[in-house]
């Protein structure tokens, strides 16, 4: 699926770069900028080439892009190129439309009267040289068709520096949602216990070694009692592995951190990756539980699944799994599940909380209830609720914390500190 992707990019890439050339024809010195639109066009076809050539050789080649490339590419090929496929055609169409009726409208051209000359007799040594040549073209249709190209050329490129822009102001920065729920079947020796929940690090392209320390330093600076990482850990490389874990191992709680795995950390091998955070001493819950026992106090129970390509029939199959492994069924349990569809599959197996990532907050919104999220996902950030069985069933969707596409508008990325109280 990813390799056909990333081929379909530079087909459209191809595409857009010679009806570009087409029209800086009719531009002033358009070997100049056609120049400029090949060197532009070779550097936003580098991102393909890399991952392309990763996928043909199948070999874990790590994205070693500059951030401010790696940026652009991503935007260029996910946001920018395919607006302006949308306006071209939208323009063409609207031409083939709107061509017949400027036909219709157009003025008829009257020529004027030649005046009527006798016939003089002439010879050829007095015979003047013909004037049936043709005119000059209008300077002012010329003029026209070089805005025109070079409006249509410059603009995408100068949506694309305008996005990188905003993107590289707005990567690393993360704010605190502070969240309380309250659940009348939580233990009240439990009440005001806090989880920190740290989705969607995506620890790779778009994260420095800034802004990992900043999440790790920010999240236990909260003092949570347990610390939850509802998966995509990593962007893509499992080369990024090693030093993410470093940052969840540097995360603290009393009662511990736990994760689970998301599609992106599971593109080049779930094995491998599941192995490595094993290896690392990091608890992950892969259709699994954990009784979390704080000392003293009544205990309840974590649930974990994996992510699924499956759809409802994995997470039906994952949660049926892990709750027929509960260590204790009187207590009460918490499932993380990457997905938040994965809430449709709880209702029989009363699970009260369901915590989830993935969405990203609909990544890029007009609204709250406009934009990429509703139209990708049922639910796709904050907290949602229904009554199952007289019990209040509730399913809290993180935005994440980082970013696998540089670009944000109204879905800002979070930590979130949950507070659970006893009602």
């Amino acid at each position: 699926m990813f390799r056909n992707l990333f081929i379909a990019f530079v087909v459209l890439d191809l595409i857009w770069w010679v009806q570009a050339r087409v029209w800086l024809i009719q531009t002033r010195r358009h070997r100049m900028w056609r120049v400029a639109l090949s060197a532009f066009m070779v550097t936003m076809l580098s991102l393909p080439a890399i991952v392309l050539m990763d996928w043909m050789t199948h070999k874990s080649v790590q994205l070693v892009l500059p951030l401010v490339l790696g940026t652009a590419c991503y935007l260029w090929h996910l946001l920018i190129l395919p607006v302006t496929f949308v306006a071209m055609l939208v323009g063409g169409f609207a031409e083939l439309l709107t061509r017949p009726l400027r036909f219709l409208l157009a003025k008829p051209r009257t020529l004027p009267a030649s005046p009527i000359r006798s016939p003089v007799a002439s010879s050829p040594a007095s015979a003047e040289p013909s004037t049936n040549r043709p005119g000059p073209q209008n300077p002012l249709l010329i003029s026209r068709r070089r805005l025109l190209g070079t409006l249509a050329v410059a603009a995408p490129p100068m949506a694309l520096v305008a996005a990188v822009g905003v993107s590289l102001i707005d990567l690393g920065r993360f704010r605190i949602n502070r969240t309380t729920l309250a659940f009348s079947g939580w233990p009240a020796d439990l009440d005001g216990f806090t989880i920190a929940i740290v989705a969607d690090i995506h620890a790779g392209l778009f994260t420095t070694q800034g802004m990992l320390e900043d999440v790790r330093n920010r999240t236990n600076a909260l003092r949570p009692d347990l610390i939850l990482l509802p998966g995509d850990l990593i962007n893509y490389s499992l080369a990024d592995l090693p030093n993410a874990l470093d940052i969840v191992r540097g995360m603290f709680a009393p009662q511990g951190v736990y994760l689970i795995t998301g599609n992106h950390d599971i593109i080049q091998s779930e094995i491998a990756y599941v192995a490595a955070v094993k290896d690392a001493g990091v608890n992950i819950l892969h259709d699994q539980s954990v009784v979390v026992r704080p000392p003293g106090k009544t205990p309840f129970e974590l649930l974990g699944i994996r992510w699924s390509d499956e759809g409802k029939d994995g997470w039906d199959n994952s949660i049926r799994n892990v709750t027929r492994k509960r260590h204790d069924p009187t207590l009460f349990p918490i499932l993380m599940a990457h997905h938040p569809h994965a809430w449709d599959s709880t209702p029989p197996f009363n699970i009260p909380l369901t915590i989830s990532g993935h969405t990203h907050g609909g990544q890029l919104m007009l609204t709250k209830n406009i934009g990429a999220g509703p139209l990708r996902f049922r639910y796709w950030s904050g907290l949602y609720q229904r009554p199952i069985d007289n019990v209040t069933s509730s399913l809290l969707i993180s935005n994440g914390v980082g970013n696998w596409f540089p670009l944000r508008i109204n879905a800002p990325p979070e930590v979130v500190l949950l507070t659970m109280r006893s009602a």
